[in-house]
């Protein structure tokens, strides 16, 4: 490591004003927290979100507990929450 470089240790932060999906390609899982976070800034449950968006129940049960879902479950619950805007502000 050279003088002019910090190391960086944790999970790094987006740059300010950034977008972030509860997404991550490379694992192929979801963010529990930011997959939770935006079902509730939309006002859906687990429940209610799997019948509006046809996605399988236990398939977002498992994207809620951070497990791997295939790639159609994925695009489907992404578009889900593309289709309502968020209702309540986002915590922050």
């Amino acid at each position: 490591m050279s003088a002019t470089t910090t190391p960086h240790f944790g999970p790094r932060l987006p740059p300010a004003g950034a977008t972030t999906l509860p997404w991550d390609a490379a694992t192929g899982r979801f963010d529990p927290i930011r997959l939770r976070l935006a079902l509730v800034v939309r006002e859906w449950t687990p429940e209610t979100f799997a019948v509006d968006t046809g996605c399988g129940r236990s398939s977002v049960y498992k994207a809620l507990q951070g497990q791997g879902v295939r790639d159609r479950t994925a695009i489907a619950i992404l578009f889900g929450l593309a289709q309502r805007e968020p209702r309540l502000p986002p915590l922050e």
